[in-house]
């Protein structure tokens, strides 16, 4: 019985995850979702090994159900370089769901870089920015990444967004006068991230 609820649940999230992407226009999973409620449909009840692959199906059907949602989010009207911020993102999914966790933040950089230049983005890797006050440098940080002139992106590892790190970025976007940041947290299970924006630019 729990074999054939386990089953009934793919089933349910594949029609649910289609239809929402079929709702708002997404047709980049389409093909990807409606082929799993296709396989998910003739899963053998009675195998041995059915709760297993059951699992790892659902499991790969949540990463799609995250990605369209995500998608949906980013290519809202609203938000800041939404079609630019969109491609990023899939390049940090991209590397991290290649080369996996546990690797340095460099390792995940320097991915970062090659997916960048795969996909014909300009950027600059660990970008200057000069700390100047009364006409006086402070001090000078290296961003991990500034895209296109536009978006600052910095990479961390560990499972938690902490708020020293946020604030740095907003500290980065104020010193090279940009709008938008992008924190992506490489961890143990998932690659997440989160967008920061500098609303002093944003509100003019």
């Amino acid at each position: 019985m729990l074999r054939i609820r386990e089953s009934s649940r793919i089933h349910e999230l594949s029609v649910g995850c289609y239809e929402f992407a079929n709702s708002y226009e997404l047709t980049n999973y389409h093909y990807a979702i409606k082929k799993l409620l296709i396989v998910t449909l003739s899963l053998p009840k009675c195998a041995a090994n059915v709760r297993i692959v059951a699992n790892y199906r659902l499991e790969y059907l949540w990463r799609i159900f995250k990605i369209v949602i995500m998608e949906y989010k980013l290519k809202r009207n609203d938000l800041v370089y939404p079609d630019l911020c969109f491609t990023i993102v899939g390049i940090l999914f991209d590397v991290y769901n290649t080369i996996g966790a546990g690797y340095r933040e460099k390792t995940y950089q320097e991915g970062i870089a090659l997916g960048f230049k795969k996909n014909g983005i300009a950027f600059q890797k660990e970008a200057p920015a000069d700390l100047i006050v009364f006409s006086e440098k402070l001090g000078r940080y290296y961003l991990d990444f500034v895209v296109e002139e536009k978006i600052v992106i910095e990479v961390k590892r560990g499972s938690r967004f902490s708020k020293r790190d946020i604030e740095q970025i907003k500290a980065y976007l104020k010193i090279k006068k940009l709008k938008l940041g992008i924190l992506a947290l490489f961890g143990a299970e998932e690659m997440k991230f989160v967008r920061i924006i500098n609303w002093e630019l944003v509100e003019k």
